[in-house]
């Protein structure tokens, strides 16, 4: 699963998967307002999640970007 939401970053941004690191910043990686909202329709329609704009915030690392997308597919499975 986190191969996938950094190939669709990396893809997003026109960057190559391995710069897509879990220690940078989403706001070093994704440059424009726009590309954000588009990553993060795509990632919502690709995992079939509602994503919380406040969690992905541009200070937050890729790392814990992974993880809140990781929880929130854990509590769709299991119905929450």
């Amino acid at each position: 699963m986190r191969e996938q939401v950094r190939k669709i970053i990396a893809q997003n941004v026109g960057m190559d998967v391995g710069e897509v690191s879990d220690e940078k910043e989403f706001g070093e990686i994704v440059g424009t307002e726009l590309d954000r909202d588009e990553i993060l329709d795509e990632l919502e329609n690709d995992k079939g999640v509602q994503i919380d704009d406040d969690m992905i915030s541009d200070d937050k690392t890729i790392g814990e970007v992974l993880t809140y997308i990781e929880e929130l597919i854990k509590l769709k499975e299991r119905g929450e």
